[in-house]
């Protein structure tokens, strides 16, 4: 089911989310909270979604997108992915700038700096722990959507807040795509 996205400004956004518990896995709920992660991260244009976006706090995050993204054209595609109770375990030293939006803060974007690579330990739908290092776009997905489940958003990451804009004047002005 498609749900609502929580918008910055509403405090439940800035609250750390809670780990899944080895009881939830394969369970109606979780299956029902991925499923709705999905649909709404495709029907919001996302590439990206956490869990405490839709109003469930709860450590899953979904990501993943086709060809010719509306919202950042210029990216290769990225399959469909999910992961719960997510960890960075190592990143590289190499900073990367990018700039970045949010289905919470709609209509704007900021050059934010990500690392370019990090190596992540999670679990899938089933519980089973996975270790995946990832690099470029993806990684930098993986990070913002880290962050929610940490309760922050990209605004807080970005080093020159001068850079933050709404979405169709840096479009107009060349600064992106």
């Amino acid at each position: 089911m498609i749900k609502h996205i929580v918008l910055a400004g509403i405090p439940q956004l800035r609250e750390i989310a809670e780990p899944v518990s080895a009881d939830m896995f394969q369970s109606v709920a979780l299956n029902t909270i991925i499923a709705d992660l999905f649909e709404t991260m495709k029907a919001y244009k996302g590439v990206g979604i956490a869990a405490t976006q839709i109003g469930v706090s709860l450590r899953v995050l979904a990501y993943g997108f086709d060809f010719n993204h509306p919202r950042y054209p210029e990216q290769d595609p990225i399959p469909l992915c999910l992961m719960i109770n997510p960890e960075i375990i190592t990143k590289s030293k190499e900073i990367v700038y990018l700039f970045e939006g949010c289905l919470s803060l709609p209509e704007v974007r900021g050059l934010v700096p990500r690392h370019e690579w990090i190596e992540v330990k999670y679990q899938n739908e089933h519980g089973q722990v996975m270790q995946k290092r990832h690099s470029g776009f993806e990684a930098r997905i993986i990070q913002h959507e880290i962050d929610h489940l940490d309760g922050k958003l990209y605004p807080e990451r970005m080093d020159n807040m001068r850079t933050l804009g709404i979405t169709a004047a840096l479009r107009e002005s060349g600064i992106i795509r």
